[in-house]
């Protein structure tokens, strides 16, 4: 089991859903998905309520604006949202930031307005998060409204098996592929029977690493949000919640120790829940970029929101993997013989990977509203 699976908690009889990029909540997920449609006037608030929706590692919406400069968004990324174990070198934040401005550019569209960007205006560390904005984006011409707008209140993160028996067509794969406006090294959604098998392989063995290296599994708890109080207090992380939690935390049969003790009968069932998750992937999609610098990472994270919501348009599931591309150590040989497995060499670099395939209806991530993500207006 690992952070993207499912807990079977033996004594309650209750599934659980544990993941980071999207988290499947069992509870409402809170107002801001339902909200953003109703915002109006300033053009920048209109598309930053969609933008706060983007997918991002862990759901830690690690996004902060600043509007105090008309027709500017000054985007900065919050240094307590991180993911020091997992994500030493928050190459993943990244990600979930570059998606967040494709978001905010599909949106400004609606309004027939572009968004020209500048990326690190002040500069960056390509080793760490400090007080520097990531980007400034500022609203400028006429532009037609981007299409895939309309499905952003659709997009997901689907953890649960996939129809094995149902193939992708050739069209929709095509139309994919050649979704991002990023210039990728290389990008490839993988069908072939015998080499999905492989790819399962090292999904399978790099959430195992995850989960079985304390400090990176301890993260995960730790961003565990059990139950209803504690969705609404803070929502964002892993959202764990529904009526049978809320009676089992009643009678202390759900908590973080449980959650954290991998000997568990909970730990073990998951494991066998996510494998046969895993299992039941019929397709997966990676790409990389040229080199890994914060550049290639945002657009890497640009690029991931077209695909995911090309993806919607045709649809079809996604359920990023993003385990065997961390940079924490013990993850080291695994992440080394996935790139020579795929092809990519140094510079280059694989930024995404995860599954794809016909999959059940979920329902979307808790947010934090808009107005607790705006620093100074």
């Amino acid at each position: 089991m690992q952070r993207r699976s499912f807990l079977r908690l033996v004594g309650g009889g209750i599934i659980l859903a544990v993941n980071p990029w999207s988290a499947h909540a069992q509870v409402n997920p809170a107002a801001p998905w339902q909200v953003a449609p109703s915002i109006r006037g300033d053009v920048r608030r209109q598309a930053l309520a969609y933008a706060i929706l983007a997918p991002n590692p862990h759901n830690r919406q690690p996004w902060m604006v600043d509007l105090r400069t008309p027709d500017t968004v000054l985007l900065f990324c919050d240094p307590t949202r991180l993911l020091p174990q997992t994500d030493p070198f928050s190459r993943q934040i990244m990600i979930g930031l570059g998606a967040f401005i494709e978001s905010f550019v599909i949106a400004a569209s609606q309004s027939g307005r572009s968004v020209e960007t500048t990326l690190f205006p002040d500069g960056f560390s390509e080793t760490g998060i400090d007080g520097r904005p990531v980007a400034m984006m500022r609203l400028a011409r006429t532009v037609p409204a981007d299409q895939l707008f309309r499905h952003i209140l659709s997009r997901r993160s689907t953890k649960a098996p996939y129809d094995m028996a149902r193939a992708i067509p050739a069209g929709d794969l095509a139309a994919i592929i050649a979704s991002p406006r990023s210039n990728l090294h290389a990008i490839r959604i993988e069908t072939d029977p015998q080499a999905m098998t492989a790819i399962r392989g090292f999904m399978t063995r790099a959430g195992e690493i995850e989960v079985t290296t304390p400090r990176t599994w301890e993260e995960s708890v730790n961003l565990m949000r059990i139950g209803q109080a504690e969705i609404a207090a803070n929502p964002d992380g892993i959202s764990i919640g529904g009526p049978m939690i809320e009676t089992l935390l009643a009678s202390g049969r759900i908590n973080r120790t449980m959650m954290a003790d991998t000997s568990s009968p909970a730990f073990r069932a998951g494991t066998e829940r996510y494998t046969a998750s895993i299992g039941a992937t019929p397709a997966a999609i990676w790409y990389a970029t040229d080199g890994n610098t914060r550049v290639d990472q945002i657009e890497a994270g640009r690029a991931w929101m077209r695909i995911a919501l090309t993806a919607v348009e045709k649809g079809l599931c996604l359920h990023p993997m993003s385990q065997v591309l961390q940079e924490f150590l013990e993850m080291s040989k695994e992440l080394a013989a996935f790139h020579a497995h795929v092809g990519v060499k140094a510079p280059a670099r694989v930024q995404m990977l995860a599954r794809i395939g016909y999959g059940p209806g979920v329902g979307p991530t808790p947010r934090w509203p808009l107005e607790t993500r705006i620093t100074a207006s």
